[in-house]
């Protein structure tokens, strides 16, 4: 299994947000395609994420 950490860092009048997903070397000659695969996964969620901290609402989703 893979794990994701996320750091919070107080910059001045923000927050800089730091994610990691990291692990992939434990699923064996398949890590490297789950993980290019899982770059979209995250294209699509850290916008909402972004959205979301800004009090805005979140973008369209995605067909397909």
């Amino acid at each position: 299994a893979t794990e994701v950490e996320i750091t919070f860092s107080d910059r001045a009048a923000r927050t800089r947000v730091e994610i990691e997903h990291r692990g992939w070397e434990r699923l064996g000659a398949a890590g490297v395609l789950r993980r290019d695969a899982n770059r979209g996964g995250w294209a699509s969620l850290l916008p909402w994420y972004m959205a979301a901290c800004a009090g805005g609402r979140p973008p369209a989703a995605r067909s397909g």
